[in-house]
């Protein structure tokens, strides 16, 4: 089982982006202290995944370089909801350079991985989340938002309550002041 999640959490007038992820990594054996999440060189924008570590990281890895090669995105002027679709576009492109695959087929099998890909938006003056997965009957990466839980109208069982509170401090990337 793998586990990758993320919310908005606000304490006072603070409020922060959480993404946490458990931290087993699998590839033929299992390697429990393996980082899932990855801060973008721009500082504002993280990517955590939950599925298959050998097609993720290196998907993860690209994306970052990515970012920090073009001077707009690395420095913020390219607002991070433009930058969703750069991601599944470097996902894509990446998708179709695979090669020497096992006798007898032709192509990789499906990818079993999603991301969330989630920062601050300065056009938004919030923090945006997606979910970034691989589409196998469109044959492309796909993002779609992320719903926000309105804690208001929807509860959570109390063990889910503990599980979050014992995540909130797990892996706390960004902290933004936002006035209400």
């Amino acid at each position: 089982m793998t586990l990758c999640m993320a919310w908005k959490r606000v304490v006072d007038q603070t409020t922060e982006l959480v993404i946490a992820t458990d931290s087993r990594l699998r590839f033929g054996c299992a390697w429990d202290c393996g980082p899932k999440v990855l801060a973008m060189p721009r500082s504002d924008l993280a990517i955590c995944f939950a599925g298959e570590t050998l097609y993720a990281y290196p998907l993860m890895l690209h994306l970052s370089f990515a970012i920090g090669q073009h001077s707009k995105s690395r420095s913020r002027a390219t607002d991070i909801s433009d930058l969703k679709g750069h991601a599944s576009r470097v996902f894509d492109g990446l998708a179709v350079l695979l090669s020497d695959f096992p006798r007898g087929k032709d192509s990789a099998d499906p990818p079993n991985v999603w991301f969330i890909l989630g920062g601050f938006s300065w056009k938004k003056k919030s923090f945006v989340m997606w979910k970034i997965k691989y589409e196998h009957k469109k044959g492309k990466h796909l993002e779609c938002a992320l719903r926000e839980f309105n804690r208001l109208h929807q509860r959570l069982s109390p063990i889910w309550e503990r599980s979050v509170r014992a995540l909130s401090s797990c892996q706390l990337l960004m902290n933004r002041q936002v006035t209400h």
